[in-house]
């Protein structure tokens, strides 16, 4: 069976990289939804959305990761570098909230809760496999010499 072509995978992590994006737009969006519909927005309230308790600042927050993401998915250079962004800035506030959280809820902005940490865990852990997948892809800019197929007087013809 032969390898898929570049293309193809790069293209795979790139739906990886939108999916999750998709994702995070949809938590996002239920949750300033839920706030709005019931305690409203403001940092002190929160809603439930499925196993995650989130308040306004955190749902937006969501809501630009996962349109960002979306965005960054559409080239091959901006999903390796979008993704590598994911992988430091979530383990970063995995980290800090983790730190924060265990005393008391409250020293955090976000008042993240243990599912919240594990969803930056999670996506610090997506932002890691979706660069290392990506980065292993053979894939690069062919040269300026490397376009042109003929001999040297067509390239030159070519390029005037």
């Amino acid at each position: 069976m032969p390898s898929p072509s570049p293309y193809r995978a790069s293209m795979a992590w790139r739906l990886v990289l939108a999916a999750v994006g998709l994702v995070l737009v949809g938590f996002g969006t239920a949750g300033l939804v839920a706030l709005g519909t019931g305690p409203g927005l403001g940092l002190d309230n929160e809603a439930d959305v499925l196993f995650l308790r989130l308040n306004s600042g955190h749902s937006v927050l969501l809501v630009v990761v996962g349109a960002l993401s979306m965005g960054f998915a559409t080239n091959h250079t901006g999903m390796l570098r979008w993704s590598l962004f994911m992988f430091a800035a979530f383990t970063a506030l995995f980290l800090y909230g983790t730190a924060q959280s265990t005393a008391d809820k409250t020293t955090t902005w976000f008042r993240l809760d243990p599912a919240e940490m594990f969803l930056h865990a999670g996506l610090a852990l997506v932002g890691f496999v979706v660069a290392v997948g990506a980065g292993a892809v053979p894939w690069y800019r062919k040269r300026r010499s490397e376009r042109f197929i003929g001999t040297d007087m067509e390239r030159k013809d070519a390029e005037h």
